[in-house]
């Protein structure tokens, strides 16, 4: 071993530390205060998504139940507990076909919406552990950041 290889060494089990996610038990012990109203919070994944798809009109959009879950805004920052709304959504694509059913999250903290996570993917039914771009309310705007998702 040179002795460039251990401070390296050290550097990548830190770095792999840092990007730990959640347990179960992590989540149930959030405090995340009460859920969203439901009509509220499917009314704001409604109107983002008339806003975002290309062809918002041929949407079918299925609307999961509100849980906790958590995010995060880059690769290594410490997630983030909030509420969310899973929404199944298959609309057209530039080619007037239909996509097949895509995964959005909308996360709440209370009545608050603050993230929206990109579809991600579902592999035989199981929505797996992810990194996916979502947009993240601050006080000047949108910025695309990265989450993270529980498997379920």
């Amino acid at each position: 071993m040179n002795k460039h290889s251990l401070p390296l060494l050290l550097l990548g089990l830190l770095l792999a530390s840092c990007a730990t996610n959640p347990t179960m038990q992590d989540l149930d012990r959030a405090e995340l205060g009460p859920a969203p109203n439901r009509i509220r919070a499917e009314s704001v994944a409604h109107q983002f998504l008339m806003a975002t798809l290309k062809d918002p009109m041929s949407a079918v959009i299925q609307y999961l139940d509100i849980g906790k879950s958590w995010y995060r805004t880059s690769g290594f920052a410490a997630p983030k507990f909030a509420w969310s709304l899973g929404v199944s959504v298959n609309a057209k694509n530039s080619y007037g076909g239909y996509t097949g059913a895509q995964m959005y999250w909308f996360y709440f903290i209370g009545e608050n919406w603050v993230a929206t996570g990109a579809p991600t993917q579902v592999w035989n039914g199981t929505r797996y552990e992810t990194a996916i771009l979502i947009a993240e309310s601050g006080g000047g705007g949108w910025t695309w950041e990265q989450a993270g998702l529980n498997k379920k």
